[in-house]
């Protein structure tokens, strides 16, 4: 081969890896929120909770309260929930914010999911996502590499399990 063959050859190569990689990268990102084990929903409302999902394990007794981060000395955020006539109403405070809004759920497979509208991840602007079980709230706090996100910036921990008191 001459020359001037072997130089094109080797742009060729190269323009093959750039495009290969390129669509690697392309493929791999999504606008969609990362698996996190919850289902995808923006808006909830409090009638999911009231027709035929039963929620019986969250009562108007059991559930209102004050909530505190369990695990984790360093994460320093309590989670408070009152109930109004249309609903539950919920107030994160923490060292350095302070987030509130209204609470909806969706029961799906035995688990009770729970959404904080109002609060919302940085990184992927969706609203902050929970479930439920036996006086325990537990959130995802941030995701991975293939979908990054964080909850609260305050806490290091993978998962927050919100106890009540």
């Amino acid at each position: 081969m001459n020359r001037n063959a072997e130089s094109r050859l080797l742009l060729l190569k190269k323009i093959f890896i750039s495009f290969t990689v390129l669509l690697a990268a392309v493929s791999c990102s999504t606008s969609a929120r990362p698996d996190s084990g919850m289902p995808v929903k923006d808006k909830a409302t409090y009638s999911e909770i009231t027709g035929d999902n039963n929620l019986e394990d969250i009562s108007d007794t059991g559930f209102p309260g004050v909530y505190k981060i369990a695990g984790d000395p360093i994460c320093r955020i309590t989670l408070l929930i009152k109930k109004d006539k249309s609903g539950y109403l919920y107030t994160f405070r923490g060292d350095t914010f302070t987030g509130s809004g209204r609470i909806s759920f969706r029961k799906k497979e035995g688990l009770i999911y729970i959404y904080f509208n109002g609060t919302f991840c940085s990184g992927n602007n969706e609203t902050v996502t929970g479930f439920y079980s036996d006086k325990t709230i537990t959130i995802r706090n941030y995701g991975n590499s293939m979908g990054r996100y964080t909850c609260f910036r305050e806490c290091d921990s993978r998962h927050l399990r919100f106890v009540k008191n």
